[in-house]
């Protein structure tokens, strides 16, 4: 009877054993899942795309700018300059990388207010400078070598939703169109650069087509690169 009890035992610790050890496999396996998963997650993370507002001194429009992702393919605006001489518009060119809107801005001449990207793209330009704005931080820019009288502020903003107004769906091409029309709505799926806007309280919408430009009112004038 001794015996028997005492295999019984020893059987009953060695399953505690066994099962002592499966749990801390266990503990361990899952705990590495969790940190792989974890470090997956904060590596495929995605930095927000943010917005511009540039203004210019002598109007009191602003110009909002959704900034793209690539290189290239970003929407490009160009705002009116008073007084310039022989330099017509101030041309923006933003980009996001990693989390931060990057500047190239030039003084451009010549009509810029509509047309292909690749025709105002050609319009003779020179470089102002080149900026890095996280959200909130702002530029002033000016032409010091010409001692020109305009200025032209950039501003790093929160990226807007896309545009929903009125009740009635009625969306048929990437086109200007007021925020007056209460019964308008406006979708940006069809617009591939998304919308850029001129103004605050009754803003007008300008989304171009891929690869063209299109005047934005008083504003100036936004394109969408086809890269």
């Amino acid at each position: 009877m001794s015996k028997i009890k005492f295999v019984t035992a020893m059987s009953c610790g060695l399953a505690l054993v066994a099962l002592l050890v499966c749990l801390t496999v266990f503990a361990k396996h899952h705990g590495a899942t969790v940190s792989a998963n974890a470090s997956s997650a904060e590596t495929t993370k995605v930095s927000p795309r943010l917005g511009v507002e540039i203004t210019i001194d002598s109007s009191d429009k602003t110009l909002y700018v959704p900034v793209g992702l690539v290189p290239g393919k970003s929407p490009i605006a160009y705002v009116p300059v008073k007084d310039g001489g022989y330099i017509s518009a101030v041309r923006v060119t933003p980009v996001m990388e990693d989390g931060v809107v990057k500047l190239d801005v030039s003084a451009v001449s010549g009509d810029y207010r509509a047309g292909k990207c690749d025709e105002l793209k050609n319009l003779p330009a020179r470089l102002l400078g080149k900026h890095s704005l996280n959200k909130g931080d702002s530029v002033v820019v000016q032409d010091d070598l010409m001692g020109s009288p305009w200025k032209v502020t950039v501003k790093a903003v929160d990226l807007r939703p896309p545009v929903v107004i009125g009740r009635q769906k009625t969306v048929t091409s990437p086109k200007a169109s007021s925020f007056q029309d209460p019964g308008f709505i406006m979708e940006e799926s069809g617009a591939p650069c998304g919308c850029a806007s001129c103004g605050r309280e009754h803003p007008l919408l300008c989304c171009p087509n891929l690869g063209q430009c299109m005047g934005c009112s008083t504003c100036g004038t936004v394109c969408c690169p086809a890269g």
